[in-house]
């Protein structure tokens, strides 16, 4: 999705109240809008734990292990407009149904138990 701007994918699994979705969605259409080239970043997920859904919110609670790949933001001069360095972390990912379709309701940096 950064690499080629598609994010009609990632809006439709995506639930408006997903702060996290609205700024990759963001920043995949500025690099677009900017003609810049995003490589690198690639993302290895494994679930660690499930949970069950919170009838008090009704999502379904994940604990992800994700590594990521380093980064590169490259504006049309051929400049690095901006790097990310390589990341491995724990992140909570909730989970809900909208429309009888999975969709993310957030995406949040998670301490290590």
């Amino acid at each position: 999705m950064m690499a080629t701007g598609d994010t009609e994918e990632f809006e439709a699994m995506s639930h408006e109240a997903c702060g996290f979705c609205d700024g990759v969605i963001t920043d995949a259409a500025t690099i677009q809008k900017e003609g810049q080239t995003f490589t690198g970043s690639i993302t290895h997920a494994t679930v660690r734990e499930t949970y069950k859904r919170d009838g008090l919110t009704g999502v379904w609670p994940l604990d992800v292990d994700v590594r990521q790949n380093e980064a590169q933001v490259v504006d049309s001069d051929g400049h690095v407009a901006a790097t990310t360095q390589a990341h491995e972390g724990l992140v909570r990912v909730e989970m809900g149904i909208e429309a009888d379709q999975w969709v993310v309701v957030g995406i949040i940096e998670k301490d290590e138990p």
